[in-house]
């Protein structure tokens, strides 16, 4: 069967964007890993490792607040992967939308919300324009963990239920991730990730730190996606991260550590 992308820890399926990570007193120029891939069910087990990442597996029916995002830029189309937190309010990576925002191209994003479970590739998924965007700036250097953006879309989605956002930083916890990108498996410094993406969500677990580690639970299309505390509906981080000198790594925006922020644009957006 075709199998997950390990979400994009970090990138869409859009162009492999550059930054400088400096952790563990190595500097790392972080590039975004590929999307969607044909794997096989993964055989791990959680116990196999303290960081074991159980993914590969199909999550249409889970989450229905997880939405697919059809990004354009310059003529081209990319995936990444968002969340709703309110009827028009999406969560999801800055990387997704800064270059085409900065390029002058504006907000060219289409939200695909799968309510009954046959991916969004299917013809009963709804389409929702976006009106707006807005990127979290970042501080000094960049840094993946401000790697935040909103999209506002333009007629709301209804009878869904939306996530809330994690009110309190966890450095190691236990989370499921989801994502509309490429999956893989995930070894503790590599990761395989395929260039194909068939429009199912699917779902990585794994037991560890939401910020940076090595390996990762997500390939390109994933970026923007949900880390959600384990069997909850409390939004802990987003998808980012990415791919150095052959060691995958992830480096996942803090929710709790810019709520403020993200419930001002929900706020704005749902007036």
């Amino acid at each position: 069967m075709v199998g997950p992308t390990l979400a994009n820890v970090s990138v869409r399926m859009s162009p492999a964007r550059v930054s400088v990570l400096a952790a563990l007193g190595l500097a790392l120029a972080a590039g975004g890993l590929g999307c969607g891939a044909d794997t096989a069910e993964s055989g791990h087990d959680e116990a196999d490792a303290p960081d074991a990442i159980v993914g590969n597996r199909y999550a249409d029916g889970e989450h229905p607040s997880v939405v697919r995002l059809s990004i354009e830029e310059d003529g081209r189309f990319f995936t990444c992967t968002g969340t709703l937190i309110g009827p028009r309010t999406v969560v999801t990576a800055r990387h997704c939308l800064e270059t085409s925002l900065s390029d002058g191209g504006g907000c060219k994003v289409t939200a695909f919300v799968d309510r009954v479970g046959a991916g969004t590739h299917d013809a009963r998924a709804e389409r929702h324009a976006a009106t707006r965007c807005d990127v979290l700036a970042p501080r000094e250097a960049p840094t993946r963990s401000r790697d935040l953006a909103t999209v506002q879309l333009g007629v709301p989605v209804r009878d869904v239920l939306f996530a809330t956002l994690a009110d309190d930083t966890t450095p190691r916890g236990r989370y499921d991730t989801f994502g509309y990108g490429s999956w893989g498996e995930a070894p503790s410094f590599g990761v395989m990730c395929s260039n194909r993406s068939d429009g199912h969500k699917r779902k990585a677990s794994y037991d560890g730190a939401l910020g940076f580690r090595f390996g990762q639970a997500t390939c390109t299309g994933d970026s923007g996606g949900p880390h959600f505390v384990r069997g909850t509906n409390v939004l802990a981080g987003v998808t980012s991260g990415g791919y150095a000198f052959g060691i995958a790594y992830e480096r996942n925006a803090d929710v709790a550590a810019e709520r403020a922020w993200i419930l001002a644009q929900r706020d704005a957006y749902e007036r």
